[in-house]
């Protein structure tokens, strides 16, 4: 197995979201997110599927598990099984203290399959909003039956994505 660089985004800069484009064949695809910082305290990063570029904001549904280094796990779920949402969260909140960073790895499946829903599978480790260190395993789907060229991520509510490097890959 290998990978195969698609596309990266570097942030420098506030900005309200990144954009990963090239899920064009039927492989599996990995994401990177390494070093994701933000500029409003107390916020949830999130991601929605592309469907020729454009975001996608209905449909989905998440599960995941939190782990915190001074708490118990935490179960958890982003809509409950009667309904969907308009986005999947990937991690528990974020802040913008010294250290509050968002590091991770994202897989995708079906994404370029139109008679396939989307799936997410994520790991992610963050030192928080209260300064702990905690992490989220999890998933979620699109259920929508349509190709989707790649995935944006972004923040709940107000607030900046302000640094991180993001890489998409084909797994090989």
């Amino acid at each position: 197995m290998g990978l195969s660089q698609v596309a990266t985004n570097t942030v420098t800069s506030a900005t309200a979201y990144v954009d990963l484009v090239g899920t064009t064949t039927d492989d599996v695809y990995m994401i990177s997110i390494v070093g994701m910082t933000i500029d409003t305290d107390n916020r949830l990063p999130a991601l929605r599927v592309l469907a020729s570029g454009s975001p996608k904001t209905t449909n989905y549904k998440g599960a995941h598990q939190n782990f915190y280094a001074n708490a118990s796990f935490g179960l958890g779920y982003n809509q409950p099984a009667s309904s969907t949402g308009d986005q999947m969260y990937i991690s528990t909140n974020n802040g913008t203290g010294t250290g509050e960073t968002l590091n991770g790895i994202l897989y995708l499946f079906n994404f370029n399959n139109s008679s396939e829903y989307s799936f997410v599978t994520y790991e992610m480790s963050v030192f928080d909003k209260d300064a702990r260190l905690a992490g989220r395993q999890g998933g979620g789907v699109n259920a929508t039956e349509e190709a989707h060229n790649g995935i944006r991520v972004f923040l709940d509510g107000t607030g900046n994505i302000d640094g991180g490097t993001f890489t998409l890959y084909k797994v090989t």
